[in-house]
Order: structure tokens, then C-alpha cells, then sequence
């Protein structure tokens, strides 16, 4: 290296050459490294390039013989321009342990090119931070710990037709993305890479988030996978998701995948999943649970229930669907070119779903029991429906905690912020009872302090409307407030088991503060209960059917007419006494 000048190519016999390390070089055009036979490679086991320029480094096999370590790099690019890594391979040690160092480390670079490079065996496959003019396509990433790609700080990124291979090995805590943005990007493009879960659901796909991002583009990418945000962007302008298809693993993980980008973005041509089948603007939103309902994942794509383990074949879209116009359709044929389609694909029922829905739901709404574990993955989300939008009403909850620790959702169906008001939330907060409702503007509480014990069950009953906001636990009155509000306008899912007081509009995440232990019942009714009806159903009144009360009123009247008879009785037994008596003073 110390010899060459720009333009020159070194070729190398294949071989181990231990490290290489690349320091202060800076060329005036490309000095190339790279392997004479492709299909041998020149093996190093380490490998950085620092403050230099014009590095071209092709068909080598970075190999390292152990697995690294937190923070460490097995390929390493730092302070340094015009850098390529191109058709190259970098792993940790292949035995089954991902936990170490992460395969590539791009920091304080610029003009930067990452192209078909296969990445396997580390904890992270690629990280860039702080550079401009990024481009990281064509790379296959698989056998990992944690995230597939990292950025932060980089401006004019291409991220292209890249591939997760689907084999994630987290521990417990581990927060897992395919692609995440753990800092600003501008001038972003992140377009035609595939994410198809294999080994486990929990990889949130595209995920950019802890800072504000500009003029970001996300098209044609493919994410299958168990979590919500599968497209996330938190703070930005200029934001337009489109022609991307995203679906939630069926039975596993969270149930929806969604596209959750600020107010003002563009959001076309997608397909996505969640709760119902319904078409959303130019968007198809699918769902996997109801083989009865419209935009089953059977009438849109060969096998998408396929859950972990699919295959790109399984995606293919069922002809006549509007998988053939809508999603990743572009990129999804260009992959599956050359593969031999279905002969008789399902076909899609002719039905579509209104466009204003009227209400499905009847009063009184009941479910459960549920048990939840103390994750939010066990909540269960109801979708709003207008059945729920109520002026007056009551609701009902019977439960059991195991324990008291921080705040557990029970029922909340809220979102931040006011919105269109009517939120409503019920709370357990280390021993007391939280409920809440909102208006647009303000929020209102009916608590109850030291109620809530565990493994001990609470039965609570919320009434609202014209007789105020009124708690009762256990069938009796424990708190009142003046407010008369209800819950119109109140459009948000309803989360069972968890909090979704901070969540966007719409939708149930983030979700925080998971129950756990049993809710064994939740009821919605159009009405505000009585004390009596509360009694009732608390069970410190007992009920009784017509005929219980017509034997209870035969046996009062028996009971009467038996102790009328006695009094005749006594009246004839005294006026004979009476008789007897005058006779006695007139003889």
C-alpha cells in the first residue's frame, strides 16, 4: 500500500493474510484490493481503512476467527472518503453465537459504497454514523443478534434492495429493527429491501425514530414480521411511504403491521395489516384472522398466513387481487422472476366492505376472560367501532392483579394528546384505582385510593353522561365528578390489558404499561347503570327472576292470611268470653 498510486490494482492469491490495516492513505483515484479467483478468496481476519481516500476493496472474505465483542468491528471504516466494499463477505466466528462485534462500521465517512456484500454471524450486520452521500445496496445480512442496519447522522443515503435473511437470534431485552435510524437522516432513500421473518417475529422493520428526519422516501420494501411498526417514522417533513407491502406474522407477535409516519406525510399504494379487511385512501389494509372477512391474506397473496419461515414464493399475488396493482408489487416480481407461478390460485371474493360501516357492535359489548402475562404483546385490541361512540353509558370491568408494581393498563381506549375528546382509561396504580375521561380540551378523574390488592378480585363500574362521571367498587359509590362528558368523538382501538394514553391516533402503539394478571370481564352498556343494576351485577343484590318474587309474595300472603286467621280466631275466642261475662252480671 505504502508503494501504490492511484489506479493501481493489487490482486491476491488466495491465502490468509492475517490483518490488514489501512491508515493515512490518500489516493488520488481508486487503488484497488481485491482476490484473483472470486471463488477463492484472499482471507483477512480483520480489517480497517482510517483517514485515507480511494480505497476499492473487492471479493475478499473477512473471516475472523472469534466472535468479537460488544462495540468492536470486524470491518472498520473511519474518517475516510471515497470508500468501497464491494462483493465481499464478513463474519464472526460461524459457531452459533451472535453475540460480539458488528460486521461493518462506517463513522465520520463520506461518498461511501456498501454493494452485495454478505454479512452473517455478528450482532449487527451494518452500522453508518455521521457521513453524506452513503450508498449500501444489494447486501445480504443474516445470522445476527440485534438489528440488520444502524445509521445516525448521515445525509444522502441510498439503502437499496437489500435482504434480511430472517435469522435473529435476541436475548431477552434486545430491541430488534431490520432498518433503524437511531438519528437524523436527510435526504434519505430506502427502497426494495426484504425482511421475512424466520426464526422469530419480534424485528420491527423499517424504524426511524430519536431524532427528526427530512425528505425521506420508503418504497417497494417488503417487511413480514411480528411487530406493529413496520414502517415507523417519528418527527419530519417530507415524508412519502409508498408501493411498500407490510405484514404482521399470523397468530404470533402483535397482531397489526403498520405504517406510522407524522401528520402531513404522503401514505399510497401500500398494503398493509391490521384488526379488519378495509380499503384506506389508496392503501389495502389485510388481515389474517377472519377467512370470512374482505382483504383475507388468502384472497391477496399465494400463502402469506405462511407465518415464520415464508418464502417469497408465498407472497405472490392471487390473480385478479389487488396485490397485482398495489405494495411491493414491482419489486416482488423482479425477485421471483424465473420462479414457476401457481397453477390455480385461491381466488378473491367479490365482496368489499362499506365505505361507512354501520355499527357491528351491539349493547351491552362483552368479553372475556383474558389472562395477560405483564407483556404488551398479550393485550388484546378491540377496533373502534361507532357502537362505542356514546353520550351516556356505563362500563364494567372485573379483575384480578398479581401484582402492584408501576401502572397497569386495564382498559384504555385513548390516544395522546385530547384529539376529538371522549378518551376513557381505567388504571391500576400501586394499590389505587385510576379512571379518566376527556374532553377535547381537559381531563377528569374519578379515583379510588388503596382498593386494589393482589390476587384479589375488584369488580368497578365507570357511569358517565348527564348524571356525571361516577365510580363504583365492588357495587358501591367510591367517586364522583361533575363532568357530563361521554365518549363521542372517541375513535381510537380499545387496548385491554395495557395503556395506549400516549399512542398516535389510530392506532394502539406505542403501548405501555401491561397488565398483569386476569381480566375476567369488560362490558360496555348504552345506559348509565343504577346503584341497584351495579348491586346487581357486584352481587351485593341478589337478583330475583318473576317467579322467584310471585313464590316470595304467595308465601308473604300465606303467611298473612295465617296470621289473620289466628286474629279471627282470638276475636271469636274473646267475644265469647265477653258473652259470658254479661251473663254472669245479669244473673
Amino acid at each position: 500500500m505504502s508503494a501504490a498510486t492511484g489506479g493501481d490494482i493489487i490482486s491476491l492469491a488466495p491465502g490468509n493474510y492475517g490483518e490488514l490495516s489501512i491508515s493515512g492513505k490518500n489516493y488520488t483515484s481508486f487503488v484497488t484490493i481485491r482476490s484473483v479467483n472470486p471463488d477463492d478468496r484472499a482471507v483477512f481476519t480483520s480489517l480497517s481503512v482510517a483517514n485515507s481516500e480511494f480505497i476499492w476493496i473487492e471479493a475478499i472474505h473477512m473471516d475472523s476467527p472469534s466472535n468479537g465483542f460488544m462495540g468492536g468491528k470486524f470491518l472498520h471504516v473511519l474518517n475516510s472518503n471515497n470508500v468501497q466494499i464491494i462483493n465481499s463477505e464478513v463474519n464472526g466466528l460461524v459457531d452459533g453465537t451472535y453475540y460480539g462485534s458488528t460486521g461493518i462500521y462506517v463513522e465520520g465517512s463520506n461518498d461511501v459504497t456498501l454493494t452485495n456484500n454478505h454479512i452473517h454471524d455478528v450482532r449487527v450486520g451494518i452500522i453508518a454514523f455521521s457521513g453524506q452521500n452513503l450508498t449500501i445496496t444489494e447486501n445480504l445480512l443474516d445470522y445476527l443478534a440485534s438489528n440488520g442496519f444502524k445509521f445516525g447522522g448521515v445525509t444522502n443515503v441510498l439503502i437499496e434492495n437489500n435482504t434480511g435473511g430472517g435469522h435473529i437470534y435476541p436475548n431477552s431485552t434486545d430491541h430488534v429493527d431490520f432498518i433503524q435510524f437511531q438519528g437524523s437522516g436527510t435526504d434519505v432513500i430506502i427502497r426494495g429491501n426484504v425482511f421475512l421473518a424466520q426464526t422469530t417475529e419480534r424485528s420491527q422493520g423499517i424504524f426511524l425514530d430519536d431524532s427528526t428526519f427530512t425528505n425521506i422516501l420508503i418504497e417497494q420494501n417488503i417487511v413480514y414480521s411480528g411487530k406493529n411498526r413496520a414502517i415507523s417514522v417519528s418527527v419530519g417533513t417530507g415524508i412519502i411511504v409508498q408501493n411498500n407491502t407490510v405484514l404482521a406474522t399470523p397468530n404470533l407477535g402483535q397482531k397489526a403491521a403498520l405504517i406510522l409516519v407524522p401528520s402531513g406525510s404522503v401514505i399510497e399504494n401500500n398494503i398493509l395489516s391490521t384488526y379488519e379487511g378495509k380499503l384506506q385512501g389508496s392503501n389495502v389494509v389485510a388481515q389474517w384472522d377472519d377467512v370470512t372477512d374482505v382483504y383475507h391474506y388468502d384472497t391477496l397473496f399465494l400463502n402469506a398466513m405462511a407465518g415464520l419461515g415464508i418464502t417469497l414464493n408465498d407472497l405472490r399475488p392471487v390473480a385478479g387481487s389487488l396485490a397485482e396493482t398495489k405494495g411491493a408489487v414491482n419489486r416482488l416480481m423482479e425477485l421471483l422472476d424465473g420462479i414457476e407461478p401457481p397453477v390455480e390460485p385461491p381466488v378473491e371474493p367479490p365482496v368489499e366492505p362499506p365505505v361507512e360501516p354501520s355499527p357491528e357492535i351491539t349493547m351491552p359489548y362483552t368479553t372475556g376472560p383474558h389472562a395477560f402475562d405483564g407483556n404488551t404483546s398479550s393485550a388484546v385490541v378491540v377496533p373502534h367501532d361507532l357502537a362505542f361512540e356514546i353520550a351516556a353509558g356505563s362500563i364494567e370491568v372485573r379483575f384480578t392483579p398479581l401484582s402492584l408494581s408501576a401502572r397497569k393498563g386495564i382498559l384504555s381506549k385513548d390516544a395522546s394528546g385530547f384529539v376529538n375528546g371522549g378518551h376513557v382509561g381505567i388504571l391500576a396504580e400501586q394499590g389505587n384505582l385510576v379512571v379518566r375521561l376527556q374532553s377535547t380540551s381537559a381531563t377528569y378523574n374519578a379515583d379510588v385510593a388503596g382498593v386494589i390488592v393482589p390476587d384479589i378480585e375488584v369488580h368497578v363500574v365507570l357511569t358517565f353522561g348527564p348524571g356525571g362521571m361516577k365510580t363504583y367498587v365492588n357495587g358501591l359509590l367510591a367517586a364522583s365528578n361533575a363532568y357530563t362528558g361521554g365518549l363521542i368523538g372517541n375513535t381510537e382501538p380499545m387496548c385491554i390489558g395495557a395503556n395506549i394514553w400516549g399512542s398516535a391516533a389510530g392506532t394502539s402503539e406505542p403501548m405501555v404499561d401491561p397488565f398483569n394478571g386476569t381480566i375476567d370481564l369488560v362490558s360496555i352498556y348504552d345506559k348509565e347503570l343504577t346503584e341497584t343494576e351495579i348491586g346487581i351485577l357486584a352481587g351485593i343484590i341478589v337478583e330475583q327472576t318473576p317467579e322467584e318474587r310471585i313464590a316470595e309474595l304467595e308465601a308473604e300472603v300465606a303467611a298473612l292470611t295465617s296470621q289473620l286467621e289466628v286474629a279471627l280466631l282470638e276475636i271469636v275466642e274473646l267475644n265469647a268470653r265477653i258473652s259470658a261475662a254479661q251473663a254472669a252480671l245479669e244473673g
